[in-house]
C-alpha cells in the first residue's frame, strides 16, 4: 500500500500530468521511437525529439521498481539521472520511501504512478514509458515547449480532463480537482460544497461536491444557458449518481 504522503501528492498532481500526457500524444501519435540514453534523447519517426532523463525501471516478474541512480548495472550517466536524484532528495526530506529507496516492491502502485508523481513534483512536461521484455523504462521529459504550446485553459477542456481522470484513477476529488484548476491558472472560491473557479480569461466554472467530497457536477457559464436535458449529458454520472472517486 502506498504511503499516505505519496497518495496525497499523487492526488494533487494526477490530473495535470494526465493533461500533459495527452498534449505529448498530440505531438507524437503512434509513431515508433528510439532512445539514446547516452545522449539523453528520445526521437520519434515523425521527427519529434525530446531531451529525456531516466527515472527508473519497472520489472514485471517481481513487480518492483528501481531508480536510475540505484541501477549500478546500467551505469547511467549523471546527466540522465539528475531528476531521479532530485526526487530522492525530496523523498528523504518528506519521508517518502517510494522516492528515497533505490529499489522497492510496487505493491498497489506501478511505474506509471511513480512517473506521474515525478512529473508533478519536478514541474516537467511529461514522461514516456519505454517497454522492454519483462518490464519498462520510464523516461522524464523535463522540457517540451511544443507540448506546452498546446495548453488549453477553456472550461470545456478542463471539464473534459477532470472527467477523464476521475473515470480512470481513484483520487481524493476535492484536492485533486482544486490542484488541477490552480495549475491551469483558475482562481478558486470555495463555499460549502460548491467550488467556483474563474479562468484567466474570466470564464466561470461551477463544481459541486457531495457530503463524501465526491464531484457530482460541473457547469460553465455557457452551459448554464442551455436546456437542462442538454446540460445533463455533459456529466456522465448524472445528477443523481456519485462520481467515481
Amino acid at each position: 500500500m502506498p504511503s499516505a504522503k505519496f497518495s496525497e501528492l499523487f492526488d494533487r498532481h494526477a490530473i495535470a500530468t494526465h493533461d500533459k500526457q495527452l498534449r505529448l500524444l498530440q505531438l507524437v501519435g503512434e509513431s515508433d521511437w528510439q532512445a539514446d540514453l547516452d545522449a539523453g534523447t528520445l526521437t520519434f519517426e515523425n521527427g519529434v525529439q525530446f531531451a529525456v532523463e531516466v527515472l527508473g525501471s519497472e520489472a514485471e516478474e517481481d513487480h518492483s521498481f528501481v531508480w536510475s541512480w540505484a541501477n549500478t548495472a546500467s551505469d547511467f550517466s549523471a546527466s540522465v539521472t539528475r531528476s531521479a536524484r532530485e526526487l530522492k532528495a525530496i523523498g528523504e526530506r518528506l519521508a517518502l520511501p517510494e522516492l528515497s529507496q533505490g529499489m522497492f516492491d510496487l505493491g498497489e502502485l506501478n511505474g506509471t504512478s511513480i512517473a506521474m508523481l515525478a512529473v508533478g513534483l519536478l514541474k516537467a512536461d511529461g514522461y514516456y514509458r519505454a517497454p522492454f521484455p519483462g518490464g519498462a523504462l520510464f523516461l522524464l521529459i523535463p522540457d517540451a515547449p511544443a507540448a506546452r504550446a498546446l495548453n488549453d485553459i477553456s472550461p470545456f477542456h478542463v471539464q473534459t480532463r477532470i472527467t477523464e481522470a476521475l473515470c480512470r484513477v481513484s483520487l481524493d476529488n476535492i484536492p485533486a480537482v482544486g490542484a488541477y484548476l490552480s495549475y491551469k491558472g483558475y482562481a478558486l472560491n470555495y463555499r460549502g460544497r460548491t467550488l467556483r473557479a474563474v479562468s484567466p480569461e474570466g470564464e466561470e466554472l461551477v463544481l459541486e461536491f457531495d457530503d463524501s467530497d465526491r464531484l457530482i457536477g460541473m457547469m460553465s457559464q455557457s452551459q448554464q444557458s442551455q436546456p437542462s436535458s442538454w446540460r445533463e449529458r455533459l456529466w456522465p454520472w448524472g445528477r443523481s449518481r456519485q462520481a467515481r472517486a
